[in-house]
């Protein structure tokens, strides 16, 4: 994410931390049986509200 937004990794892993706390995001870490995959897979990240979703991605169509 930070590469795609040109943001700094520090900067958004404090922005999802807020989001969050603030119950906007959820955060679910992948679950495999081969241990080595689930660490190396990233996290999928869910928002709760879809309106803040469509603002971050500037999309008020759907």
């Amino acid at each position: 994410m930070a590469q795609v937004s040109g943001v700094d990794e520090k900067t958004v892993k404090n922005y999802i931390e807020i989001l969050k706390e603030t119950f906007l995001v959820s955060v679910h870490p992948p679950w495999f049986s081969n241990r080595n995959k689930e660490l190396v897979k990233m996290p999928k990240i869910y928002f709760s509200d879809s309106g803040v979703r469509n603002y971050f991605i500037k999309n008020f169509l759907h």
